[in-house]
């Protein structure tokens, strides 16, 4: 059995946290891990108790990957969700194939570049210029899965507000750099995500399960339902092509 990886992707690094302490793993847990860590993923056939892929591929076998794999069940059956979690920790960014969907845009914000949409999923490719934040937001019922491509990025966690003019409160913050690999749904509150350098850009590989269409996004921190905004995705290109502004 070949070692998956080499590489030791970063641990997320907690910049600020109300309330509880982190507790670190223990050497059986770790251990564990690391073992996990090793295992080889297989696809065919889609019985995914099985195990084995090739240790790093391109963007085009991810996409192939994730629409078998997703395509055999439903996401949350621990089998798909731990191989989606795989393939996004091994896909191979360093053949710089993204590059073809990292397209920025002329003005001082992020972009979302659609690399593909299905049934079961759509995946994008963010670019983040520096110092630059999203709105906080949930995801519609999705679920999220994303990949630091290149740089880094911070995750910033609010608390789901009790009241619609409640306050949106920050839990904590999490600082991710490449190749690190997180997770969000709903069930976790609201997030933002930043870009904390003021000089480097940064990219970001995202996995949404399944796609959505519409989101709510908060513009107003004081004032939950005051800045509560629903806003309908989407993309600055597809398929590496930059869409014209409407």
């Amino acid at each position: 059995m070949t070692d998956v990886s080499k590489k030791e992707t970063p641990k997320p690094q907690v910049v600020s946290q109300e309330g509880g302490e982190g507790v670190e793993d223990d050497n059986q847990t770790l251990q564990l891990a690391i073992e996990q860590s090793k295992i080889k993923l297989v696809s065919q056939p889609p019985s995914l108790n099985a195990i084995a892929i090739e240790a790093h591929f391109s963007m085009e076998h991810l996409v192939n990957e994730l629409e078998q794999t997703l395509a055999a069940g439903h996401y949350k059956q621990p089998p798909i969700f731990n191989k989606v979690q795989m393939l996004m920790e091994h896909y191979d960014s360093s053949t710089l194939d993204y590059q073809k969907y990292a397209l920025r845009s002329g003005g001082n914000m992020y972009t979302r570049n659609l690399v593909k949409k299905t049934p079961y999923f759509t995946l994008m490719v963010l670019v983040w210029p520096p110092s630059i934040t999203s709105p906080i937001h949930d995801h519609g019922g999705s679920e999220c899965w994303l990949r630091v491509v290149s740089g880094s990025l911070e995750e910033r966690f609010y608390e789901t507000p009790e009241c619609v003019d409640s306050k949106l409160r920050m839990r904590f913050a999490q600082v991710h750099a490449s190749p690190a690999v997180c997770f969000i749904n709903d069930e976790q509150g609201l997030h933002a995500i930043a870009n904390p350098s003021d000089s480097e850009w940064a990219i970001s590989l995202h996995c949404y399960v399944p796609g959505y269409e519409e989101c709510h996004a908060f513009f107003d921190k004081n004032n939950a339902q005051k800045g509560k905004k629903c806003c309908k995705l989407a993309f600055n290109s597809v398929d590496g092509v930059m869409l014209e502004d409407e």
